[in-house]
């Protein structure tokens, strides 16, 4: 990891809580209360709260099964944070099914302030 990021130590420890599965705690300590969030090139203001029951409900609900999970790509330059993270799940019947996420986190202050993410299921 590059560390000309100001925020290069809150930037390792988000890292460190999501490579050990500590979706939840990653985004509660290093999110700001107030995210801008853009996807499919829409930007949104999403209070941190509402973001992560949308994460329980789709990637992190309790029915889907984490196979692996994998952080790669990981690149943090002049308060900038981009990974992605690679998900191998398996649904209550057994199916298998592949997520890649792709996310640029920016940094203010110690928190995230925006993230743009993009989703691909294979």
């Amino acid at each position: 990891m590059n560390h000309t990021n100001e925020n290069s130590y809150e930037s390792s420890q988000f890292i460190a809580l999501l490579k050990h599965k500590k979706v939840e705690k990653a985004i509660c300590t290093y999110m700001k209360h107030e995210l801008t969030i853009e996807y499919n090139q829409k930007e949104r203001i999403v209070h941190k709260n509402s973001w992560l029951k949308y994460l329980k409900g789709n990637l992190l609900k309790p029915s889907i099964k984490l196979v692996q999970f994998e952080i790669s790509e990981i690149e943090s330059l002049h308060n900038n944070l981009s990974f992605t993270i690679h998900l191998i799940c398996k649904n209550l019947k057994g199916n298998l099914f592949f997520t890649e996420v792709t996310m640029h986190n920016k940094w203010s202050n110690k928190k995230i302030h925006k993230t743009t993410y993009k989703i691909t299921s294979h």
